[in-house]
């Protein structure tokens, strides 16, 4: 089973907020929330960027689907 990770930093530099999630699925949902929530609280949070990891021998490297789009592509695509 492989293992995914979503993280996200909000008001770059901050400290990096991962939190471990079972799907792509699962990390686009939590993703869209977080977005959501920094809008929400836009006088707070000025700049935020977020990405998906999937632990591959030994390491955590940025995931990517098989048309060699990352999170934040499929993200962007659902908002057009």
């Amino acid at each position: 089973m492989k293992k995914y990770r979503i993280w996200y930093i909000a008001n770059i530099p901050r400290a990096i907020f991962y939190a471990e999630v079972v799907s792509v699925k699962e990390a686009k949902f939590a993703l869209r929330l977080l977005i959501s929530y920094s809008n929400y609280l836009d006088k707070l949070i000025s700049s935020h960027i977020c990405g998906l990891e999937v632990f591959k021998n030994g390491e955590w490297e940025e995931w990517g689907n098989n048309k060699g789009q990352s999170i934040n592509d499929i993200l962007d695509g659902e908002r057009s």
